[in-house]
């Protein structure tokens, strides 16, 4: 019987299922917003399957983290920069 996905697809679909949850938590700590970390737990995965080739069954999972880990630091950079440009412009 052959399958409507393929083995890196599974790996995806399996790790979204394992690790949705504990994902947006993980994101929703460090961001403080619970629907910002859901957001940015769909971009996880996203870029996730930009990585399809590479993705295996057993790094799947820090695969995941580490994407996360760098969209949450891109994310606050980008928050305080806009922080600090906002303070500048109300000071002048």
């Amino acid at each position: 019987m052959q399958t409507l996905f393929s083995n890196s697809d599974q790996i995806i679909i399996d790790a979204y299922n394992a690790y949705q949850s504990s994902l947006i938590n993980y994101i929703s700590v460090r961001v403080g917003n619970k629907e910002l970390a859901k957001d940015l737990s769909q971009d996880v995965f996203l870029r996730l399957v930009s990585y399809k080739s590479m993705i295996r069954k057993d790094t799947v999972r820090s695969m995941i983290y580490t994407i996360a880990y760098n969209l949450v630091i891109d994310y606050l950079r980008r928050y305080y920069r806009s922080e600090e440009h906002t303070s500048e412009l109300q000071s002048h």
